[in-house]
């Protein structure tokens, strides 16, 4: 595609280039009175030097020699003309064409990238043994165990029988003291010679003893008592059962049950793998102009070339040598 467009480019540029010096020649081609000493007879004013290249005109015209033809402008594509040309050679501005070249080149059709690639984890079946069952103890009742015995009840405690025995008494007399030992004033006979002082009355005072009399009474010499009658126990022989043994609970272990069971275990994790994944290139072929087109002035040998024939009445003659 860029080849093409490149391609179409360079076309359009030698057309606008050969459009360009077609416009120059006929501007250069018209009007050549401007050029010379004649009158202008054009409709329009001359250019009287419209390339840059013509000889001015002369101011006193030479007579009889014909005036010199105007010298044509050069081609602007091929340049001035070659200074090497001869007289009676023919030269074209040739257009020389662009040359082109296939060139292959790498292009990057996919550039380098790195791809995550699950990698899955890694299984792997083992065996174990699993308990199913856990250990327990069974309480098993163990019963009471029990024995007749034989044994004396006493059907009837002893017994004692309290017999009251009276109190023994006895009479005896004893002194009694019925009225006590006094002291009391008793008027007394005083002395004759108390009597002759004038004391008629006399009094002592006089200690008057107890008076006992004699009584009898019951003196107790053994005081009320019991006497003691035993009534022996009365026994009698039962039957009954005795408990040898309490009951009791007898302890039965039951070992844990195990197997061997399988499963799948994690052996390795997965993870994401970097894969880096290269460029992808390709081999692509486009024209590549080595040499761009131009314009160049070419010897053309094939052209026969006009020459104007010599004026000369003298004959050679006549020639200056």
């Amino acid at each position: 595609m860029r080849s093409t467009l490149l391609q179409a480019g360079r076309v359009g540029v030698v057309v606008a280039l050969v459009l360009a010096v077609g416009l120059l020649a006929a501007g250069c081609s018209s009007c050549n009175s401007c050029n010379t000493c004649a009158t202008n007879t054009c409709a329009q004013p001359c250019n009287t030097n419209p390339c840059g290249t013509c000889q001015p005109a002369k101011p006193v015209c030479e007579a009889p020699c014909a005036p010199p033809a105007p010298a044509p402008c050069a081609q602007p594509g091929c340049g001035p003309f070659p200074a090497n040309a001869k007289p009676g050679e023919a030269w074209c501005c040739v257009w020389i064409p662009p040359t082109y070249a296939t060139v292959t080149k790498q292009v990057c059709k996919s550039p380098e990238r790195c791809e995550k690639e699950w990698v899955p984890p890694v299984m792997e079946t083992i065996t174990e043994r699993v308990m199913v069952e856990c250990e327990r103890v069974n309480r098993i009742p163990v019963p009471a165990v029990f024995e007749t015995v034989s044994e004396q009840v006493c059907t009837c405690p002893e017994q004692v029988n309290r017999i009251p025995v009276p109190a023994v008494f006895q009479t005896v007399e004893e002194c009694v003291e019925v009225c006590g030992a006094r002291t009391e004033w008793q008027k007394i006979d005083c002395p004759p010679a108390d009597a002759a002082a004038g004391k008629s009355d006399c009094y002592a005072l006089v200690t008057i003893p107890p008076v006992f009399e004699k009584r009898q009474k019951q003196v107790c010499v053994q005081p009320e008592t019991c006497r003691e009658e035993i009534i022996p126990a009365k026994y009698e022989t039962v039957t009954k059962q005795v408990c040898k043994q309490p009951e009791t609970c007898r302890e039965e272990i039951i070992p844990a049950r195990y197997e061997d069971r399988t499963r799948q275990v994690e052996k390795t994790c997965g993870y994401y793998k970097d894969i880096p994944i290269p460029a992808v290139f390709e081999t692509v072929s486009e024209q590549v102009c080595n040499n761009d087109g131009r314009w160049e002035w070419k010897l053309n040998t094939s052209c026969a070339v006009p020459m104007p024939a010599a004026t000369n009445p003298c004959g050679d003659a006549a020639m200056p040598k």
